[in-house]
């Protein structure tokens, strides 16, 4: 292994962390975007019934107030949405601070090589200068025991670990490698304690892969055999790597005594590595470990071959192994794996969005809750719809028989008056007619629809408009009767008496009776009768036309108004859904 063949492989594992980076902050963004938009959503539908209100009190109906009420139920339910969502993106996060990049907590006793290791994957050693494009900045969380908790981390000033002194106890620090590894280096076993012990069981419980560190100068101590059992309960992916695994003796160079730095022989390490691994197994927790290839490294010796250039020294130091090991977890599994809870927690999220939740011992309902008290109310409109249309032909049938016994009378009124000499024209009977028939629906339409609408009030009828081409007149019969004419004249005498009497100048006169057949004509009443037998076929026609139009005002009015609105809110309850049910993974 040549100079460049020692920074290809060192090369190829940075790229592996890069490409896990690189998914991860594609997941990342597609994470905070589907976030964004499931406040947007519940935002606008928080606005949207905000903003619904009823100005016209006299147009109110059961079914607005039932809407109204309602509408006021659910503003407070998409308050609580609101809430819930917020909690889920400000308290637990749906992408928190352990997801974000591949987590790799290292374990082992106090002065195990941990930071040393640490430090080496960084990229802290000058060696590593021409490799690594840029050293992570490294960072310590503070315990305050006064407090019992955590600060923010801190940037570490020295920017990379301490070697060769003991930890501080409470001492968790990590740095994230190229976005995508965050390698995290806990206090040693007997150094966690109460006030660092719950995060390094966070970083634990979202870790992908557990690195536990023993020394080759004694590899396998009982300590560190409890502690893996108790690592292994969290069921993640554990290695245990043997650190320090070099060795030094004194020499002599031109005259000087010099220390050297060499590996510890194969022989050796194997016999370390068997050891282990028989105790592993004697306790029966080898078969939890990811890997039981317990590899052998040593960063010194490491760093001794990249300043030597010295490529079987480099395949000595046991960390081309080790890249091989750490490899396994950065794969396309692992970034699945990665972003399952992530994706579960979004998906959770959605589903109590949509099919409600339990907030505070509460029951809160989803959109599918709601949309099922919409569609109640939206039935309600329906069914009282069908009753409305079943009333129409009830109430025509009514108000005919009201308005014929009514108009008979009144025409009748009408009459006696043009009987008395007033003119009794069209205008007149038809104004009549309308005022007749407005006066029976007035009665009979509160009567019927007040009984399928509650709060039903029937505002002041319009005039009907009706246009009859008939009027008052009076009617005559033409009686034939004979004349008789007396026309008196004179005639010749008769008889001899007569004679001798015209001889002394006697006149005789005579009477003629003329009799002529001739007509008169006298009144007989009025068409009164005929103007009730044209209006009563008529008023079928005239009843009709305004009930069924009153009928489909009152529907406008108590019903199709706030149908209208629940079909709107419907809709909108609907694409939101539908946009929160696209969002889902």
């Amino acid at each position: 292994m040549s100079s460049q063949e020692i920074e290809t492989t060192i090369t190829q594992f940075l790229e592996s962390v890069r490409s896990v980076a690189e998914q991860l902050q594609v997941f990342r963004l597609d994470v905070e975007n589907r976030e964004e938009q499931i406040k947007r959503i519940v935002q606008d539908l928080q606005t949207l019934l905000t903003q619904i209100e009823w100005e016209n009190a006299e147009n109110d109906s059961q079914f607005q107030e039932m809407l109204a009420e309602t509408i006021r139920l659910y503003r407070g339910k998409v308050d609580e949405w609101l809430k819930l969502v917020l909690q889920h993106i400000e308290g637990k996060e749906f992408m928190n601070q352990f997801e974000k990049s591949i987590l790799l907590v290292v374990f082992g006793n106090v002065n195990t090589g941990k930071s040393s290791l640490g430090n080496f994957i960084a990229g802290v050693p000058e060696s590593l200068r021409s490799v690594y494009p840029e050293v992570p900045p490294f960072y310590v969380y503070e315990f305050s025991q006064a407090a019992d908790t955590a600060h923010q981390p801190k940037l570490l000033a020295e920017g990379k670990f301490q070697e060769g002194a003991v930890e501080t106890t409470s001492s968790i620090q990590y740095f994230t490698l190229q976005n995508g590894v965050t390698w995290v280096d806990t206090p040693g076993i007997h150094s966690i304690n109460s006030f660092n012990e719950d995060l390094a069981k966070k970083y634990v419980d979202f870790s992908d892969l557990v690195l536990f560190l023993v020394p080759s100068s004694s590899p396998g101590k009982a300590d560190e055999i409890d502690e893996l059992e108790r690592l292994i309960k969290k069921q993640k992916p554990l290695l245990v790597t043997i650190t320090k695994s070099d060795r030094t003796y004194e020499d002599e160079l031109d005259g000087e005594i010099i220390t050297v730095l060499e590996p510890k022989s194969p022989a050796d390490r194997q016999a370390q590595e068997t050891y282990i691994a028989d105790v592993l197994k004697q306790k029966g927790i080898d078969r939890f470990i990811k890997d039981t290839r317990f590899v052998s490294i040593s960063p010194n010796i490491a760093k001794k071959a990249l300043a030597e250039a010295d490529h079987d020294l480099f395949w000595q130091s046991g960390i081309p192994a080790f890249y091989e090991q750490i490899g396994s977890v950065l794969t396309r599994d692992a970034v699945e794996l990665k972003t399952n809870r992530p994706r579960q927690q979004i998906n959770s999220t959605i589903d109590e969005l949509r099919h409600g939740f339990a907030l505070n011992q509460q029951s809160v309902s989803g959109i599918g809750e709601m949309m099922e008290a919409f569609r109640a109310i939206l039935q309600s409109i329906a069914d009282t719809r069908q009753r409305m249309a079943q009333l129409t032909e009830p109430i025509i049938k009514d108000v005919r028989n009201k308005s014929s016994l009514m108009m008979d009378i009144e025409l009748r009124k009408l009459a006696f008056q043009f009987d008395e000499g007033k003119a009794i024209g069209s205008s007149e009977i038809s104004n009549l007619v309308a005022s007749v028939v407005v006066s029976a629906l007035q009665d009979e339409l509160p009567r019927k629809v007040g009984k399928v609408l509650e709060q039903f009030q029937l505002d002041q009828m319009q005039q009907l408009h009706v246009k009859l081409d008939v009027k008052l007149e009076a009617q005559y019969e033409n009686i034939a009767y004979q004349d008789y004419l007396v026309k008196e004249g004179y005639r010749d005498p008769q008889g001899v008496i007569e004679h001798i009497g015209s001889w002394f100048g006697k006149k005789y006169k005579t009477t003629r009776i003329k009799t002529e057949e001739k007509q008169m004509t006298v009144k007989v009443g009025n068409n009164v009768q005929e103007i009730v037998a044209v209006v009563n076929q008529r008023l079928d026609e005239i009843i009709r036309e305004r009930v069924e139009q009153t009928m489909q005002e009152l529907n406008q009015k108590y019903l199709s108004q706030s149908e209208t609105m629940v079909k709107h809110l419907l809709d909108k309850l609907a694409s939101v859904d539908q946009q929160l049910t696209t969002l889902a993974f």
